[in-house]
């Protein structure tokens, strides 16, 4: 997409560089079947040694999977892969398991092999089709789970190296909490970034403790503005900053810094949807007992989607459902992904909820398996109801206004109701089809209750693309902002296209890669 360097070869030791990967603990998760884990799959460069410090590979034994077998009730089972012992990686970011696995798990590997998609070691190794449990940014601090976030892997790093603003030892960064942009600075007459304007109503400063101005305060760089306020406010930020489309800025009233139709446009996003069914396993339908919900509390490490999987369609159904376009997507890039909902998420209020009525009777169990849309067509847009970050952007989704996205979402409804006619999950079906219900067939029928009942796996990106100005990109290769000077966005939405699988990963390798950049550009920063 006219971007040199960001392939997967090259971003594959960004990838590597971002994570710290250990494996699950099968003796909490308590699974007839270990859940797999083969480091050397996952992340086999080696172009970072210092990411790979902690590398202790203790047996590398691939696992293999026959087909799996019911009886009864129980789980599912199958001859058991190698877990490996070891700890992979080194990066500020720790990826594992959590220590409890939904039990409806095993039935949905089981299902979903029955019908064809194979079981998979990880999704770590570029190659996604497949079902598997799915590693979450977790770690483990002696028997407590705790999530693994930027302020817990890279922020604490920069702590411990002495990188903060007032370390005796001279740190260079400074964090302010509760600041929030108001606009980027230009210096006069010319399209060259020098700062930002910002309102900080933190009390407590940076976190060195410094004192901060409640007031609107500028900051100005020394080199360089970044933006990474995501993929709805960079757009706007951009905007209110001057940098847009050059008729829908003096629309409202702002001075053009820079014409550049593209900022907002080009969105993309993942939806999913499904339909659901008793069954007679535990879900996190229980969470609807309160009594039963303060118990678990201090187990529950949020896996509500501990499962996933991603189908490529065939070529023939493509043609026949009138989505052959999606055809010449890179061979190996997936249509569909199925997500674990062990629960009646109903319009995706609340997945543990029990409407608690005569067709819903209060402790009954319900899963779901949800199938998302991830070779999306449709695009939407991010806009601004005025020149004021306070005032929240305009989100104009579209989500499945494209034929294509219509077809394959009737087509991804009907093949998840493939999967709950197996013989492997029929062992556990407490009854038909509850939601829509069996009635629900026609292709209208199912594209209403589709449109009516989605919701957005919170993927949104693409709105300051990194591709080719005369394509609407809003970035060049190098991240920078086209027409100006010393401006980057570097967040979700300077992704040219959304990648198929969850983009967090994207996102840390994008960041790391972008690192690499600004030094380059800046003699080793």
């Amino acid at each position: 997409m006219g971007n040199p360097g960001w392939g997967w070869k090259d971003l594959l030791p960004f990838f590597e560089k971002s994570v710290n990967y250990l494996p699950p603990d099968n003796s909490l998760r308590k699974l007839e079947e270990p859940t797999p884990f083969d480091p050397a799959l996952a992340f086999p460069s080696t172009q970072f040694p210092n990411a790979h410090a902690k590398r202790q590979i203790i047996n590398s034994t691939t696992p293999t999977f026959p087909e799996p077998t019911s009886t009864g009730s129980a789980a599912p089972t199958s001859s058991k892969p190698t877990a490996l012992p070891v700890t992979f990686g080194g990066g500020p970011m720790a990826l594992s398991y959590p220590p409890f696995a939904q039990p409806f798990g095993p039935f949905m590997i089981a299902a979903l092999t029955e019908l064809g998609i194979k079981q998979i070691v990880s999704f770590c190794d570029g190659s996604i089709n497949g079902v598997q449990y799915v590693a979450s940014t977790l770690q483990q601090a002696f028997k407590l789970v705790v999530r693994s976030t930027t302020r817990t892997g890279y922020l604490r790093q920069a702590e411990e190296l002495g990188r903060l603003d007032g370390n005796p030892q001279g740190g260079s960064l400074t964090v302010f909490t509760n600041a929030f942009v108001k606009k980027i600075l230009f210096e006069k007459g010319t399209s060259k970034a020098i700062g930002i304007l910002f309102n900080n109503t933190d009390s407590s400063g940076a976190l060195n403790g410094s004192a901060v101005s409640t007031t609107l305060t500028p900051l100005y760089a020394t080199r360089e503005v970044i933006i990474s306020t995501g993929s709805f406010r960079s757009p706007q930020l951009l905007m209110v900053s001057g940098v847009g489309p050059k008729a829908f800025l003096r629309r409202h009233k702002i001075p053009v810094v820079v014409d550049l139709p593209g900022v907002g446009q080009g969105m993309q996003d993942h939806v999913f949807f499904g339909p659901t069914y008793p069954v007679g396993v535990q879900t996190l339908t229980s969470l609807s007992n309160r009594t039963f919900q303060l118990q678990q509390l201090q187990n529950y490490t949020d896996n509500d989607a501990d499962m996933i999987a991603f189908e490529t369609l065939d070529r023939q159904l493509l043609k026949t459902i009138g989505a052959d376009s999606l055809a010449k997507l890179p061979q190996g890039w997936p249509h569909l992904e199925y997500i674990l909902s062990p629960g009646f998420p109903g319009n995706f209020s609340v997945l543990t909820s029990n409407p608690n009525t005569p067709e819903f009777p209060l402790g009954q169990q319900y899963a779901t398996i949800t199938a998302a849309l991830v070779a999306p067509q449709s695009r939407g847009n991010i806009s601004i109801s005025s020149g004021d970050m306070n005032d929240f952007p305009i989100i104009n989704p579209n989500w499945l206004t494209h034929p294509v996205d219509e077809a394959v979402a009737v087509a991804a409804f009907r093949r998840v109701r493939q999967f709950w006619s197996t013989s492997a999950i029929g062992t556990i079906l407490d009854g038909q089809e509850i939601f829509p219900g069996p009635n629900t067939t026609t292709t209208s029928q199912i594209l209403n209750f589709v449109r009516a009942n989605l919701m957005t796996v919170w993927h949104a990106s693409c709105t300051c693309s990194m591709k080719p100005r005369k394509d609407g990109g809003v970035l060049d290769s190098r991240l920078r902002v086209y027409g100006t000077k010393n401006l980057r966005v570097i967040d979700a939405s300077s992704f040219p296209m959304l990648p198929p699988g969850h983009p967090q990963s994207t996102l840390f390798a994008l960041a790391e890669k972008a690192s690499e950049l600004i030094k380059e550009d800046h003699g080793d920063c």
